[in-house]
């Protein structure tokens, strides 16, 4: 399966949550222009 999540510029803030390094289809993902910190799960 494909996955693409695309949240942009949806003013969301945070730390991004870690089931997103081991989601296996996740394909694209674009969360660019919001505000999130911390390090890019794996």
């Amino acid at each position: 399966m494909r996955i693409k999540i695309i949240l942009k510029n949806c003013e969301l803030s945070g730390t991004l949550p870690a089931f997103i390094g081991s989601m296996t289809g996740l394909r694209r993902i674009d969360l660019s222009f919001n505000n999130f910190i911390g390090p890019i799960p794996n």
